[in-house]
């Protein structure tokens, strides 16, 4: 009431047409940036198994990977947001199921599975949606959303990663479900259990997980040029001291 009395006598100035010093929201920003920035290291990892949302099936990088390796920083504080949006998005859609009341587990560790491969990693949930139910979330660009809803189907890679979780917790259903970061709309996609799709990846990865407790490092499969090297993690590592 004060500040309304005051605007009628003529004593309250707004303060919402004053102009904005960009230089110092800009200083913010920076701020921001090189806070995040500060926060990315390289880190060390050493597998106990494969994780499922890994795409590389190189023998070289599992064996980095399984007999322990620093990963050197490679994205910077505009990617790290990236990430910490699609975390946001998972914790958000498994607070829906929480309070739907389907949910059953959140962050599952994967299971281990007589006569597989190791495996390390988690499944997003597992709701009661007519039974027990797989759910993997995904968050992507409006171009991604807009190939998934042309195809209707999710993509070959998050395919093979419910695959996996169905495979290895005898669960034999499975949905991934799509948000739009553009527009926040979403869609979801059943994903039937395949046996022999998830018995050829299990003898795959067999193969790849023999050559990777190996005490000898396997050759290079590609150059260094390739696109399979170039976009690889561990390009430097692999590489490091070869003439180039």
């Amino acid at each position: 009431m004060k500040k309304l009395a005051s605007a009628i006598s003529g004593e309250y100035q707004d303060t919402r047409s004053e102009k904005v010093d960009l230089s110092q929201v800009n200083d913010l920003v920076l701020a921001i940036d090189q806070h995040l920035d500060s926060e990315i290291r390289p880190v060390f990892k050493k597998s106990t198994g494969f994780s499922p949302s890994e795409k590389n099936t190189c023998h070289r990088f599992w064996w980095y990977k399984f007999h322990g390796v620093e990963f050197p920083v490679t994205h910077d504080a505009r990617v790290q947001r990236i990430f910490d949006v699609g975390h946001a998005v998972h914790s958000r859609i498994v607070s829906y199921f929480d309070s739907m009341g389907v949910l059953l587990e959140v962050e599952h560790p994967v299971p281990q599975k007589d006569g597989c491969p190791p495996i390390s990693g988690f499944i997003d949930a597992i709701i009661d949606w007519d039974g027990p139910v797989v759910v993997e979330i995904k968050s992507i660009s409006h171009e991604g959303f807009m190939l998934r809803n042309t195809y209707n189907k999710p993509s070959t890679d998050h395919y093979k990663q419910i695959q996996w979780y169905m495979h290895y917790t005898d669960i034999h259903r499975g949905i991934v479900i799509y948000e739009c970061k553009n527009t926040q709309r979403m869609m979801a996609f059943k994903v039937k259990y395949d046996e022999d799709f998830c018995n050829k990846l299990i003898k795959q990865y067999a193969k790849i997980y023999k050559r990777a407790i190996e005490d000898q490092i396997p050759e290079r499969p590609s150059a260094y040029n390739s696109d399979r090297c170039q976009g690889c993690r561990l390009l430097t590592v692999c590489w490091d001291g070869e003439e180039l």
